[in-house]
């Protein structure tokens, strides 16, 4: 079997990507910075190596493939946060075991490259049982490793899928060090962030008001609006606001020829149709009614 190439551009939102990668996921706008993005993935039953190039502000959160391991590789030292506190500056790179929740939060322009792997793949490479959490990359072999697989990747079609993942595997992992002991997670970023993860879960009850949700959820206001502050640099009314703008633009891809932007608006709670399209057009540069347009006009994957 030979590798599949994808290519073309998403924007926030899009349905496609999710399903390319196998993750389902969330990338809520955090500004009004445009967002853009081009992706290029070569796909297989168990893996798929993709490079996507992002502009603008974006918060993530999804669950990585059962029983797989995801990597994020960039070239240059990145601003922002990804996965359980680990930092896209350094020596660092992101990483999401199974069950773990992913917060890539951009403040830059960046380029990067997103890996999936079966974790056994892994611990076959190692020749034993790994923690992923033991895997270290320097700045400088993270760097060198994404300008090899940038530099192959036009290839990958021509070859196999398991020539592809295996020169993946050893040009990725040959250059990883494991320690004697996994690193410890960041217990306090770990918290906030998990109070994040149940505040966008809640807010899909768009009945609720900011205060009544948090009273729901249980959560500790406070600390919630001192970490979204501190690390996106909102406030609780404009983050609540920005998670139902961004679903509402989610409904409107799933929907498809369904779509009916009164009923989104509704589903949003934003019931006001004409409100609810001004404050999409800020955030997205585009009104609802073009969005539903171009979703009526996809090309059928």
């Amino acid at each position: 079997m030979s590798m599949l190439k994808l290519e073309g551009d998403f924007d926030a939102i899009d349905p496609f990507l999710d399903a390319v990668a196998q993750w389902q996921q969330d990338y809520i706008k955090l500004d009004y910075s445009p967002f853009s993005a081009r992706f290029e993935q070569y796909v297989s039953s168990d893996f798929h190596i993709g490079r996507v190039q992002l502009a603008g502000h974006v918060l993530q959160t999804g669950i990585p493939v059962p029983g797989c391991v995801s990597f994020a590789l960039y070239d240059d030292d990145l601003p922002g946060t990804f996965i359980r506190g680990r930092e896209l500056v350094g020596d660092n790179f992101g990483l999401a075991a199974e069950g773990e929740q992913a917060a890539l939060h951009f403040t830059q322009w960046a380029d990067m490259l997103v890996f999936t792997i079966p974790v056994q793949a892994v611990s076959a490479f190692y020749g034993r049982e790994i923690d992923v959490a033991q895997l270290r990359l320097s700045a400088q072999d993270r760097r060198r490793v994404f300008g090899e697989l940038v530099t192959a990747m036009p290839s990958f079609p021509e070859q196999s899928a398991e020539a592809v993942k295996q020169r993946c595997i050893e040009t990725v992992f040959g250059a990883m060090t494991l320690e004697a002991e996994a690193k410890e997670i960041n217990e306090e970023w770990d918290y906030h962030h998990d109070l994040v993860l149940q505040f966008i879960k809640g807010a899909t009850d768009s009945s609720m008001g900011l205060s009544d949700l948090i009273a729901e959820l249980g959560i500790n206001r406070r600390r919630l609006t001192v970490h979204v502050s501190d690390t996106y640099g909102l406030t609780l009314v404009k983050f609540l606001k920005l998670i139902r703008i961004n679903r509402a633009r989610r409904q409107i891809h799933e929907r498809g020829d369904q779509a009916s932007v009164a009923e989104i608006a509704y589903d949003a709670g934003l019931p006001h149709a004409g409100r609810f399209s001004n404050e999409f057009e800020v955030v997205f540069a585009e009104l609802p009614s073009r969005a539903v347009e171009r979703v009526k006009n996809r090309p059928k994957t």
